[in-house]
């Protein structure tokens, strides 16, 4: 996951977002509500009330600003937005980090199911690996299986392969979605085969889809 330093700020009065990147250094804040943050969040507001804060800092003007290095500015943007209007808007693999911290911040607000709606329905061939690879890591196995379907193909069918390799194979939702890619490129071997992201498969991935294309009756000899 792309991570760039970030920081959430409070603001008095009126909750007003917007962001901005230093001009000295890496950092890019998101101003968030005082008020917004104690309605929305109670894990922020708990978060700036506590006496260990070591990521906290409270300034004299009544503003506190939250170091957050775990997310990308991307997603803390997204959650900025959507802490004053109800709305995730991003790019799908940032929703699926937002899906990572709605479990963390143990969010009541739906800020989960909108994030999965919106890798429903803006996922692409080309993020479709990513955001499989984030699935798989949050145990959300029936959102990857149904992305899966949805954009697996030709150019992505390599990766997705590795990137489930990689996962939990004593899962049987990973071994499922396995499955599904494997015999998709099995039944695409000529164009899988030939595309680009097909020599970059490790070698027991290459045999694993000559024996699928052997049981399958598909491989010529």
């Amino acid at each position: 996951r792309p991570v760039s330093s970030g920081s959430v700020q409070s603001m008095r009065p009126a909750p007003v977002q917007k962001a901005k990147e230093e001009t000295d250094q890496a950092t890019r804040s998101v101003f968030v509500g005082l008020d917004t943050i104690k309605v929305r969040s109670p894990y922020l507001w708990r978060l700036l009330q506590s006496p260990c804060r070591g990521n906290v800092t409270r300034h004299e003007d009544g503003r506190f600003t939250v170091e957050i290095h775990k997310y990308s500015f991307e997603a803390l943007f997204a959650y900025g937005r959507y802490l004053h209007e109800d709305e995730v808007v991003c790019r799908p693999e940032a929703a699926m980090e937002l899906l990572e911290l709605a479990q963390e911040y143990v969010d009541t607000t739906g800020l989960a199911e909108q994030s999965a709606q919106l890798v429903r329905r803006t996922v692409d061939s080309e993020s479709l690996a990513p955001c499989l690879a984030s699935c798989l890591y949050l145990r959300r196995a029936a959102l990857a299986a149904e992305i899966t379907k949805l954009r697996l193909c030709v150019d992505n069918a390599c990766d997705v392969l590795q990137v489930v390799e990689c996962g939990d194979l004593s899962d049987p939702q990973a071994v499922y979605i396995r499955d599904i890619a494997m015999c998709f490129a099995a039944r695409n071997a000529t164009a899988v085969v030939k595309s680009e992201r097909f020599a970059h498969l490790g070698d027991a991935l290459k045999s694993r889809l000559f024996i699928k294309l052997a049981t399958m009756g598909l491989l010529k000899t």
